[in-house]
């Protein structure tokens, strides 16, 4: 195996850049899913040893005769050392923690190359990489690929091995394999006896003593000695045998012109070499003993797989009717590997933003960087968890790309007055031949949208989804320094002793668990702004006082349960001039004097499909002056000594379909609903007990 291994590279592949004496192609360090492929690239005459435990090959380790699977798991050092009079040797760590990608797309795929590290391929052929997968080609440093198909041009002659990293990344599991290439079909094998040797073109070697000999118009003669002739013109050269017979058979052969190679590159950038002109010619790659050809071809193809590069000098032999003439050597160099993906960098360690986000992108020296800027776009849904890959950015359209003035380029990507907004930047490197793969990045840039965790560990808490905040101070001085706010609410936000004054708009939604709990002497003051509460429940003990204060404001409740106790006399919401809506709560409001779940003044007050209880020595669930009511839909209680459903004054608008109870001790009941003189109210369809 190890002659055969050596002819593959004497073929002048020249792919791999040499690390040590050892040029070593598999395995390389790493953590493999599957097991690896130890390859050699081998000189003619060398000899190593190699072994995987560490220790010394010469002592305890195997000879290498060509490419071998390396059938072991775990930790491996790899131990390879060339013998000679200079002794080179190199060591390798790696290890492998076989997948076999059970029930992914790609499970099939790897299956080719898990158990035995190498895949073999024919020219013209299709290798399809899955597209869930990215790929590299070739020695470190690497260059991942988008999966894809790729192929090798039909009529591409060259053996050749080359190194294959596959990389999933969404479980960052890597596989390294070989692919090993072969030419589609064979080429002519026939060859022409004749009893003389064309060396190096021009010089004739007559091997055959039992013939006499003449060239063109010249003499017969033995030749002893090799004869120089000019391959620039045609030539013919007779034989016949030397004992001189009448009618013994002239037998000749033309020496066309010596030709010249026409060299071609593909639009695939496959190179291409024929004869120009004269169909009498062959092409032969020569072989490991370079004395020899072996496949004869019209035209030969070197090409590699998109993602590789390499370079060298081929030896191409050139036959004339199926007789040797000489060699041509040729030097090429096919590039499919493109650049790197540019590297974009940020200011920003999350998705979400709450400044603006400088940019740097990098790309390597060589190349030209190109990038690309989307306008901002809009969030409208507030309330929404995004990521990168969300639906809604996929639509996003970006700019032109420009080209910048260098491998590197910076910017800021700026907030808006108008709300939240996402860009998406992309960019990609190009070299003289190839375009390389685009990188992406996007980021919401959201001076709106918040996150509290009462169980944060975050040490910078900038109250994004992942650095959340961990404090209703920190909450408090979000809400007042924006226009609007939207704050998701995990575990027990506590609302601290003390005025807490909310002047900007926000909301407050449950992200879990959501508990807004009113600490000892705590209130919330809403001034000229609003605040809404969705999902959340909302609890007080030990309170005296007014837990909610809104001055033209807005408040709203939705799918809220509240509980609250007060120690003494206590009111849920005073209102004043602003608007107080509540959707869907449960309200259980307790008080050992007096206890009242909403007063307004001048206030506008909408309760539906809501079930509130309220119950001390004095109860009222509704205490508004001037205010317009919208009541429907509810299920009121009141239990106390004295107490009422509402009283209103100077009220107007709609009190209908609700179910009204009440349990008094008082002898003297009162009424459900007291309206006065200047309260215009409907009632309709309300259906009262207790009272």
């Amino acid at each position: 195996m190890k002659k055969v291994f050596c002819f593959l590279f004497l073929l002048s592949v020249f792919l791999f850049p040499t690390f040590s004496q050892i040029n070593l192609i598999s395995p390389i360090k790493g953590t493999w899913a599957n097991k690896q492929m130890l390859v050699i690239q081998v000189a003619e005459n060398e000899e190593y040893l190699y072994s995987l435990d560490g220790t010394d090959p010469e002592e305890f380790g195997f000879a290498y005769d060509g490419p071998v699977l390396l059938d072991t798991t775990g930790d491996i050092k790899l131990r390879i050392k060339k013998l000679g009079n200079s002794k080179e040797e190199k060591i390798v760590e790696f290890s492998v923690k076989t997948d076999d990608g059970f029930n992914k797309s790609y499970e099939q795929f790897i299956s080719m190359f898990l158990d035995t590290g190498h895949v073999n391929y024919t020219a013209g052929s299709v290798l399809s990489i899955p597209s869930s997968l990215q790929f590299s080609l070739g020695l470190p440093p690497d260059s991942f690929i988008d999966g894809q198909d790729i192929s090798l041009s039909n009529n591409s002659v060259l053996t050749r091995t080359i190194p294959c990293t596959i990389w999933d990344i969404q479980t960052d599991k890597k596989w390294r394999f070989v692919i090993n290439t072969y030419p589609k079909s064979a080429g002519i094998f026939s060859r022409r006896d004749i009893p003389f040797e064309v060396n190096d073109w021009e010089t004739l070697n007559f091997v055959n003593q039992n013939y006499i000999y003449k060239i063109d118009s010249g003499m017969w003669s033995l030749p002893t000695e090799p004869v120089r002739i000019d391959r620039s013109i045609s030539h013919i050269v007779y034989w016949q045998s030397i004992n001189y017979n009448q009618g013994n058979p002239i037998e000749f052969f033309v020496l066309p012109p010596k030709p010249q190679i026409n060299t071609q590159i593909q639009e695939n950038g496959a190179v291409t070499y024929s004869i120009n002109g004269d169909n009498s010619y062959l092409l032969g790659i020569l072989n490991k003993n370079s004395v020899d050809y072996q496949e004869l071809f019209r035209e030969i193809s070197i090409d590699t797989f998109y993602g590789d590069s390499f370079s060298g000098q081929l030896d191409i032999g050139i036959y004339a009717d199926s007789v040797y003439q000489g060699k041509i050597t040729e030097e090429y160099k096919i590039n499919k590997r493109p650049p790197s993906r540019p590297i974009i960098y940020s200011s920003s360690g999350d998705f979400y933003s709450r400044n603006k986000v400088h940019i740097e992108i990098e790309s390597d020296a060589d190349c030209d960087l190109f990038y690309a800027i989307s306008e901002p776009f809009f969030i409208q849904n507030l309330s929404e968890d995004y990521e990168n890959t969300s639906e809604i950015f996929k639509d996003v359209q970006l700019s032109s790309y420009k080209r910048a003035d260098s491998s590197f380029v910076d910017f800021y990507l700026e907030p808006k007055n108008e709300g939240a907004v996402y860009y998406k930047v992309c960019a990609y490197s190009q070299d003289e031949k190839n375009k390389g793969q685009i990188s992406e990045y996007g980021v919401i840039i959201d001076q709106y949208n918040y996150y509290f965790d009462s169980n944060s560990t975050a040490e910078e808490a900038i109250g994004t989804k992942s650095k959340p905040y961990k404090s209703f101070a920190q909450c408090l001085q979000a809400i007042n320094s924006s226009n609007f706010s939207s704050f998701r609410i995990k575990g027990e936000l506590k609302i601290p002793a003390g005025n807490s004054e909310i002047l900007s708009s926000c909301l407050f939604s449950n992200d879990g668990n959501a508990t807004i709990t009113f600490e000892k002497d705590s209130n919330l003051i809403v001034k000229n702004s609003s605040l809404f509460i969705n999902d959340c429940v909302i609890q007080v003990q030990e309170k005296n006082g007014v837990l909610i204060k809104a001055e033209k404001s807005i408040l709203d409740l939705n799918d809220c349960q509240i509980s609250t106790y007060f120690q003494k006399n206590g009111t849920f919401i005073d209102a004043f001039n602003s608007s107080v809506n509540m959707n869907n709560c449960l309200v259980a409001l307790k008080s050992s004097n007096y206890a009242n779940v909403i007063s307004g003044i001048s206030s506008k007050i909408n309760i539906k499909d809501s079930t509130i209880g309220c119950s001390g020595d004095t109860a009222v669930i509704l205490s508004l002056n001037d205010c317009k009511t919208q009541i429907a839909n509810n299920s009121f209680k009141v239990s106390a000594s004295m107490g009422r459903i509402a009283e209103l004054f100077s009220c107007e608008g709609d009190f209908s379909t609700n179910e009204l109870k009440g349990e008094l001790k008082s002898v003297k009941k009162s009424q459900a609903i007291y309206k006065d003189y200047e309260s215009k109210i409907n009632l309709e369809e309300n259906n009262v007990t207790g009272f």
